[in-house]
């Protein structure tokens, strides 16, 4: 008897659906945090994690049907595509949000490393944070 390992078929499924978990993963992982930067709400974070796998719990008999009545390949191919064009459609929303996570913290980080590090004889070192200094509050006396 042969080893699976030395199928191609085998070893391309099995490394594509590896891939595959892995980046539902990563994705659920990322939703949830992108949820929690957004709210703030790590109560709202878990349920987004919760609502995606009681999808998959509703889900997972209809598309074992469907599964069954097509060619799975096919099937497999169709579904993958819809979920990388469902998170390329977020990761862009997310990205081109002008209020959004990922330049709200781009902004905020630059403005930030401007503020704090200041120049002390040739070197640079950390600015001790100083509540009534008029740069900490966001600008001059007011």
């Amino acid at each position: 008897m042969t080893s699976l390992w030395r199928n191609r078929e085998f070893n391309l499924l099995w490394t594509s659906q590896s891939l595959s978990d892995l980046g539902d993963g990563v994705a659920a992982l990322a939703l949830s945090l992108l949820v929690l930067a957004q709210t703030g709400s790590p109560v709202s974070a878990g349920l987004v994690g919760t609502v995606a796998l009681a999808g998959r719990l509703v889900f997972r008999v209809p598309a074992g049907v469907l599964a069954d009545r097509f060619d799975r390949r096919r099937v497999m191919v169709v579904c993958d595509l819809v979920r990388l064009t469902g998170f390329t459609a977020l990761t862009i929303a997310v990205v081109t949000d002008p209020g959004g996570p990922c330049t709200d913290r781009v902004g905020r980080a630059g403005r930030r490393r401007g503020r704090r590090v200041v120049r002390y004889g040739g070197g640079r070192r950390p600015a001790q944070h100083r509540p009534d200094h008029p740069v900490a509050d966001g600008g001059g006396a007011q």
